[in-house]
């Protein structure tokens, strides 16, 4: 539920799990875990209606098997070059203030 647009109410799903971001990330970055100028979490999340046991699973296997696949995803920083994720590394260039991106 929302308030007024982009304000989530108290107790919501969203003011749960913004909380829990919030504190998973103070967390993480005070220990040294993760650098402080990249974002940790996607800052959107969907929620959706699960109607039978067997998407139930499907989504149970997703959330299982996700973290394994972190190593194989085209954003992992050891990640081999994909010309179709290429505007992340211009952005990071950019961010690096390497000006030698090549268009």
């Amino acid at each position: 539920p929302i308030r007024e647009f982009g304000q989530p109410i108290a107790g919501s799903l969203s003011s749960v799990l913004g909380l829990y971001k919030a504190a998973v990330t103070r967390t993480v970055r005070d220990a040294g875990l993760y650098p402080r100028d990249v974002p940790l979490w996607h800052s959107r999340f969907w929620d959706r209606i699960i109607r039978n046991d067997m998407e139930l699973q499907r989504i149970r296997d997703y959330i299982h098997n996700n973290p394994a696949r972190w190593l194989e995803d085209q954003l992992h920083p050891k990640a081999p070059p994909n010309p179709f994720n290429e505007h992340f590394d211009r952005d990071k260039q950019e961010d690096d203030g390497d000006d030698t991106a090549e268009s």
